[in-house]
């Protein structure tokens, strides 16, 4: 594997660990990744929904996805 890709793996690899450690340890943490969990479960069933106001929905959920991502990553450290 040349170098450049072993570093990235080596910090894709620690950045996991972490998050186990944060998940394992931090019920706040937990809570939130539940939440990230519970937008793309929402997010899902709206971009299969026949509902009239998919689309806002989609755009709406697809906005708290990305937050919550951002939020993840600010507590991880990661940017």
């Amino acid at each position: 594997m040349p170098d450049k890709a072993q570093h990235l793996l080596e910090q894709v690899t620690m950045h996991l660990a972490v998050l186990e450690l944060r998940l394992a340890a931090d019920p706040e943490f937990r809570c939130l990744c539940a939440d990230h969990g519970e937008a793309l479960e929402a997010l899902g069933r709206w971009e299969a929904s026949t509902d009239p106001q998919r689309t806002s929905r989609i755009e709406e959920f697809r906005r708290l996805v990305a937050e919550l991502e951002q939020e993840i990553m600010a507590e991880l450290g990661v940017t």
